[in-house]
């Protein structure tokens, strides 16, 4: 028996290793999303130690190649220093890119920085038009954040029937996200019950 269990422990760290070689040969043969996969294994440690001078490398070579989610992690690096000088004008140029990637939820983001002057300057403008690059990408929280931008507009009229779509479109958003189990959505379509 046990020899059985030594055969099965050294067989699983064989098929770990493999695995792990099988997705850096992805990254070295421009497979951008396994490049940003192994950067997530070396920030947080999965691969059995913190790396955040390789996580920034293979983020990095990520976003070089368009994929969104090396951009934003990349971003996240820079906003919170890891390995990396904080410097929030470099985390946002590669918010922008992650957002002009398809990144709904990084347009969102950028959105909210810009509306509460987080990391830039307030700029209502910007924030209303990465909330609505979100919302046209079908991201619920960022067209709520939009009809929410809109009814807080002091300069413009509000056009209550678009704040209304806005509300609707996002209350079927989050009642999808409440489907699919995510409790955050369950939340915001209870609250939106009236839209």
């Amino acid at each position: 028996m046990k020899l059985n269990k030594k055969i099965l422990i050294v067989s699983v760290l064989i098929l770990t290793n493999l695995l792990a070689d099988n997705i850096e040969i992805e990254c070295d043969t421009n497979n951008t999303n396994s490049c940003a996969s192994i950067g997530i294994e070396y920030q947080t440690g999965t691969n059995g130690k913190v790396d955040y001078d390789k996580a920034r490398l293979l983020y990095k070579k990520s976003c070089e190649n368009k994929d969104n989610l090396g951009c934003s992690m990349l971003g996240h690096l820079y906003v919170k220093g890891l390995g990396v000088k904080i410097d929030n004008k470099k985390a946002i140029d590669y918010y922008v890119l992650s957002c002009s990637y398809g990144n709904p939820y990084m347009c969102n983001h950028l959105g909210e920085r810009y509306e509460k002057g987080v990391g830039v300057r307030y700029d209502y403008d910007k924030a209303l038009n990465y909330y609505t690059l979100a919302c046209d990408d079908n991201y619920a929280k960022g067209c709520f954040r939009l009809a929410s931008l809109k009814l807080q507009d002091k300069k413009h009229t509000v056009d209550t029937d678009k704040v209304i779509t806005l509300l609707s479109k996002s209350k079927e958003l989050f009642g999808k996200e409440c489907d699919r189990g995510i409790q955050e959505g369950c939340n915001y379509f209870r609250d939106l019950k009236d839209y």
